[in-house]
């Protein structure tokens, strides 16, 4: 398993790759203090789980890690922080993704055993989603009720989110897919009563969560990080509500010797 660690405390960074060593079958490419040299070192090389901390100068762990995920959806990233229990309730973590400073060996070995699985079953689904979904071939998504996306021919899954809010952000970002949206707008819709900074990490985390979920179906989504705001494009994916809507539109006017056929429409 390659490694790469993020940390401005060197002495919590030295400690982490000091328990990494201890653990077989760990290869520790390379660990940072600066998060900007992270990033573009991130970028431009493989790796499977980067370890990162929240509190980070200049910018706030989550954030950074969902803009390395807009890029490498594949990566697999654990949070290293030392805030207490009920902090972590508020970022929405569960336990794969979060560590508790200072990091124990037995908790650390229990994290990599899950990112193995995560990483086995990953590949499974990606082989698997790729055999019914070649690229540039087009799949077919349900908005009506619930979202549910094919996950094989005329067979489809629900996209399971982890929290209301994810689910709530991604259908809004589909909603106006195709144009900006801008952050400050989705803070007041979806986090008003939240203290600034709060709401943003929360918004950071949700779209972290969005990237994850949606990460066996990259070819077809798109979600782009702005400097104030997110662009969500789909790529041959057709939606039910699309094609509802556009054969309403084809239908004509509504007149006496229609209304059956409008009820039967209204009806699916």
């Amino acid at each position: 398993m390659k490694v790469v660690l993020l940390d401005d405390e060197k002495l919590a960074l030295n400690y982490l790759e000091h328990l990494l060593r201890k653990i077989a079958d760990i290869e520790i490419i390379e660990k940072f203090i600066d998060p900007q040299v992270f990033f573009e070192f991130i970028l431009h090389h493989e790796a499977d789980v980067a370890f990162m901390d929240i509190q980070l100068p200049e910018i706030n762990g989550i954030e950074l890690a969902e803009r390395i995920l807009e890029s490498k959806p594949e990566l697999n990233i654990v949070f290293c922080t030392a805030y207490d229990e009920y902090a972590i309730k508020a970022f929405e973590l569960n336990a794969l993704d979060y560590l508790m400073k200072p990091v124990g060996i037995e908790r650390l070995t229990v994290t990599l055993q899950r990112i193995q699985e995560r990483l086995r079953a990953g590949a499974v689904k990606a082989v698997h989603f790729n055999k019914i979904s070649p690229l540039n071939s087009t799949i077919n998504m349900k908005m009506f009720q619930q979202a549910m996306i094919e996950s094989d021919e005329n067979h489809f899954t629900l996209l399971r989110w982890r929290t209301s809010k994810a689910q709530e952000l991604f259908l809004y970002l589909l909603q106006n897919r195709g144009h900006l949206v801008r952050k400050s707008l989705l803070i007041e819709l979806l986090w008003p009563e939240q203290d600034p900074n709060k709401a943003y990490s929360q918004l950071y985390t949700t779209i972290y969560h969005i990237r994850k979920t949606l990460e066996p179906y990259h070819d077809h989504f798109q979600l782009t990080n702005a400097s104030d705001g997110y662009l969500l494009q789909i790529e041959n994916i057709q939606l039910d509500v699309d094609a509802w809507e556009n054969y309403v539109q084809s239908q004509p006017p509504v007149k006496e010797d229609t209304i059956a056929e409008y009820e039967s429409i209204m009806a699916l």
